[in-house]
């Protein structure tokens, strides 16, 4: 199986598979699968995140995005009328970020989704993007950070606030920001952390301990920053 993404909630780990969604349970050693069959829009899904506020886990998948309600155990498909619009048949969603707000959606070709919950209304952002490829996202309360991986290389940050674009060429793959409010990013050419209160850069490769440069993956928890690389994991304290 291919994991592409993977969240933590209640002590579970969530994982997005190419084959569907999987939960683990460490305490039990239980593993449990959630596919197209159960509700899922599509078995391929590609990103995960947690609505900490509704304690929802929402789905990036090869057609659209699906809510998991931990409370109420179903599943919600959001596709066609509600996100996707009329002449597309499908939408690849390749990243999810849940904010206090709203749910982010990073899209392949066509920009990014931003779902109201409280008011159930999708929008659909074009506009001042770098490339509609969106690969990764992160929503830093001031910044939405946004990560390109097909035509352009590299990252857009959007400030809320003086409604403007910047442009970093990093060759990122994964962007998460820590309880501390650093910005992490997992690049080709190792790990970056942006200070968004000071607005420096600090930069990690083999030289400062990485196993490899090549990062796959990031989570942050409570203790640490957990790095995947294709040659191993690193943790960070």
């Amino acid at each position: 199986n291919i994991f592409y993404n993977m969240a933590i909630s209640e002590n579970k780990i969530w994982l997005a598979s190419k084959n569907g969604v999987y939960k683990f349970d460490p305490n039990k050693n239980v593993w449990k699968k959630f596919a197209s069959k159960d509700g899922l829009s599509h078995d391929a899904s590609y990103a995960i995140d947690i609505n900490q506020k509704e304690n929802d886990i929402w789905v990036g998948t090869e057609k659209g995005v699906s809510k998991y309600s931990q409370d109420l155990d179903i599943w919600v498909k959001f596709n066609n009328p509600y996100f996707i619009t009329a002449y597309d048949k499908k939408m690849v969603i390749e990243s999810i970020f849940c904010d206090n707000n709203y749910i982010w959606a990073g899209t392949y070709e066509k920009g990014i989704g931003r779902f109201d919950e409280e008011n159930f209304k999708w929008q659909l952002f074009y506009g001042g993007l770098v490339n509609n490829y969106i690969k990764t996202l992160v929503n830093t309360g001031k910044d939405l950070w946004m990560g390109f991986d097909y035509q352009i290389f590299g990252v857009n940050k959007y400030n809320f606030k003086e409604k403007t674009y910047k442009f970093y060429p990093l060759p990122n793959t994964k962007i998460i920001i820590d309880d501390n409010s650093y910005v992490w990013f997992g690049t080709w050419q190792g790990l970056r952390k942006y200070n968004k209160d000071k607005d420096t850069w600090q930069k990690f490769t083999t030289k400062q301990g990485l196993v490899a440069n090549d990062i796959t993956s990031l989570l942050s928890d409570e203790n640490f920053l957990w790095i995947g690389t294709y040659y191993g994991l690193n943790l960070l304290d």
